[in-house]
């Protein structure tokens, strides 16, 4: 079994323009990822034919995980991109 520094943490969840974004920061950093479509998409009825078909807009997004090890620099570099909240 993997230590716990290794196991991967969900980084977020992106559709694929945000991912193109997302995931060259990440390279850039050294950090190793791993992309998954959204848990629980399949699961819906008709979620698979959907996703397929791209008519979903649910379906286009992306889970991208990080080493747990790894997290902090991940989120950091995806906080850099995104835009400051407005209060």
């Amino acid at each position: 079994m993997s230590p716990p520094s290794d196991l991967m943490q969900q980084l977020g969840t992106f559709e694929p323009p945000e991912a193109m974004k997302v995931l060259p920061l990440l390279e850039a950093g050294g950090i190793p990822f791993e992309i998954e479509m959204e848990p629980g998409l399949l699961a819906r009825t008709s979620g698979a034919l959907q996703a397929y078909l791209g008519i979903d807009p649910d379906a286009a997004k992306l889970a991208v995980f990080v080493p747990a090890s790894q997290l902090a620099q991940a989120m950091a570099a995806v906080k850099a991109w995104l835009p400051p909240v407005s209060k």
